[in-house]
């Protein structure tokens, strides 16, 4: 979304050093999402041919199917994070997880026939670097491994899932 208005941004200053206008035409047309603030959700500008979303941002931050919002808190020092790593994994509620940095997760599976690969989310991805698949656990301890970090099976993309680290 970034790159959209920084392109957009750049084609408005070349049209203004031309002597052109950016005004919208008749041609220009907007949609109307119903949203009670009386913004529109999405817009087209005939000119660039761009469409913008102004929810992009939130959908940003689905990682693997899971939402900000909707992960399971397992950041108390007792409770269990485990991830049992299988065909079903997506529909648990463990598979989007909320941890604080510093803490481990376990996958419980059979990593010869569901290789856990790191995927989506933030990068340098601890899934990919402190995976042990002898142990199954994941250590998020380190500095800067705040984020989210999404994991899939490297053979049923249907297997999928994030880890939301806290500070």
């Amino acid at each position: 979304m970034k790159h959209i208005s920084l392109l957009l941004g750049a084609s408005a200053l070349v049209l203004m050093s031309l002597g052109c206008s950016s005004t919208k035409d008749a041609a220009s047309s907007t949609t109307d999402s119903g949203k009670s603030d009386g913004t529109d959700d999405t817009s087209t500008d005939v000119d660039s041919g761009t469409t913008t979303d102004t929810d992009a941002a939130a959908a940003s931050d689905v990682v693997n199917g899971c939402a900000v919002d909707a992960y399971l808190n397992a950041t108390a020092d007792g409770d269990t994070r485990e991830i049992v790593w299988d065909l079903s994994v997506a529909s648990t509620e463990a598979h989007c997880m909320a941890i604080k940095e510093g803490q481990t997760v376990t996958f419980k599976g059979d990593f010869a026939s569901h290789p856990l690969v790191a995927s989506g989310g933030d990068s340098p991805n601890p899934i990919s670097t402190k995976f042990d698949a002898a142990t199954g656990k994941v250590d998020f301890t380190g500095a800067g491994k705040d984020g989210i970090y999404g994991f899939v099976c490297g053979n049923h993309p249907s297997m999928m899932g994030a880890i939301y680290v806290l500070p």
